[in-house]
């Protein structure tokens, strides 16, 4: 995709809108399926994802995973200050962990919001206690999620 492409605005239909809704769905649906549903032709179907793919407006497909039956019961939030502009380089340095879920830039009296799984206490323990040994990280604070709704 050049960079025209890339900068360019892309206009977006009622009909695209309700691909994406159908493939928010399920990933996996079929292009026919969609078509039966929207009551339009495989063929438009199938244009209209190229074309949204190719813009960069999906971007990727992906699945739904039920960590909690995988032995992942402890989902948290931290919140981290870091010490002066190390943002981007604590944030690259989270994403690489396993657990992590995301790592967002925030504003307010934290820098970074971190979403991170964990089988066991003793492992949430060891995480907060390694980024805590980093240069990078002032202070941390963890909330444990008790339901997700």
């Amino acid at each position: 995709m050049n960079e025209k492409n890339k900068q360019k605005s892309t206009k977006m239909d009622l009909l695209n809108y309700k691909i994406l809704e159908e493939l928010s769905k399920n990933s996996r649906i079929t292009y026919r399926k969609i078509s039966k549903t929207l009551k339009k032709n495989p063929a438009t179907i199938f244009k209209r994802i190229k074309s949204m793919e190719e813009k960069g407006i999906i971007k990727r497909y992906s699945i739904d995973i039920d960590f909690e039956k995988l032995g992942y019961t402890l989902n948290t939030f931290i919140k981290i200050r870091v010490t002066d502009g190390n943002q981007r380089k604590l944030g690259e340095m989270l994403r690489k962990y396993k657990n992590v879920d995301f790592v967002y830039e925030i504003t307010g009296e934290y820098d970074l919001i971190t979403k991170v799984r964990f089988k066991t206490a003793k492992e949430l323990d060891n995480f907060v206690n390694e980024i805590l040994k980093s240069k990078l990280v002032e202070r941390t604070n963890t909330m444990l999620i008790v339901t997700e709704y």
